[in-house]
């Protein structure tokens, strides 16, 4: 192939094909230099014509690499200077890391690929609040970018993302609103109960003490029965005596000296409350007691 060809046709870098050409480091060098000069170029990116004509500019490079291609294999079998040059301008123009065209492009790459990542993210449904949250501040936070000429695109994407997720969120907010719900009314149905149970057992501990205090007195009462019982079983008359004639009244001084002489005799057997053994002794000389009187 001897004719020429043009890699950009608006740029007007041209290569002859010939071998004693390609394989001239200096004219190579300098066809290089024309390919990096290319990143010079101002393409809008802010219109869709402008995105057109820099996907052009690949899509000529593309070619120019294919046609170089085609040049160079039968001739690399015979000089490695050709397979070197190939490689070179073909890295620096379009396959390289840092290839002219992929940093041409790499603005409308870069956008591409975002309106690609939401129309991944588009309808998946969020795990829980928190994601849907976090979804919501990613999308709110896509609007400030520089969409250029894909904005009309990008913005109707957001747009449908966002109302999905704030449907989304309406049903989260109502989820987390009933789950407080639920959660206050087991608070206070969990300390009404608590209540209730405490109140349950002040009342059983203050029967408690009712009882124990009845049962105190009852004993008590009953010890005092019994230890009057054994005082006065003292004084009862070991076998029932036949009847006495009656006697005649006997003075108030005898009675006197009689009650006396039992006050004492009480207190010696160890009742040493006056006033309940004078009660005591009143209530025998009355017949209140039976079974028990006082002999004058």
């Amino acid at each position: 192939m001897s004719e020429i060809i043009k890699i950009l046709k608006v740029c007007d870098i041209e290569l002859e094909l010939k071998r004693e050409i390609i394989t001239n480091e200096a004219n190579i060098d300098k066809f290089i230099n024309g390919i990096k000069a290319l990143k010079t170029r101002v393409f809008d990116f802010s219109t869709k014509q402008g995105i057109k004509e820099a996907k052009e500019l690949k899509t000529e490079a593309n070619k120019f690499v294919k046609e170089l291609k085609e040049f160079c294999d039968p001739l690399e079998a015979d000089g490695k200077k050709v397979a070197e040059a190939r490689s070179k301008i073909t890295t620096t123009l379009a396959t390289g890391k840092e290839a002219v065209i992929d940093q041409i492009l790499a603005p409308v790459l870069e956008r591409e690929e975002k309106i690609k990542v939401i129309k991944s993210k588009l309808f998946v449904p969020s795990l829980d609040s928190n994601s849907n949250a976090a979804k919501l501040a990613e999308v709110e936070g896509l609007k400030d970018y520089k969409w250029l000429a894909f904005e009309e695109e990008a913005l109707q994407l957001i747009e449908q993302h966002k109302q999905f997720l704030l449907n989304e969120k309406i049903k989260f907010d109502e989820q987390e609103r009933l789950a407080k719900e639920a959660a206050e009314k087991a608070r206070i149905e969990k300390e009404e109960a608590i209540r209730v149970e405490a109140e349950a057992k002040a009342k059983l501990a203050a029967q408690k003490e009712i009882d124990e205090a009845n049962a105190r007195a009852e004993k008590a009462k009953i010890d005092a029965e019994a230890k009057v019982e054994q005082i006065v079983s003292q004084y009862r008359p070991a076998t029932i005596s036949a009847p006495k004639p009656a006697q005649v009244d006997l003075t108030i001084e005898r009675q006197k000296v009689v009650h006396n002489e039992i006050l004492k005799d009480l207190a010696d057997f160890g009742l040493n409350n006056e006033d309940f053994s004078k009660d005591l002794i009143k209530a025998i000389a009355n017949g209140k007691i039976r079974n028990l009187k006082i002999t004058y």
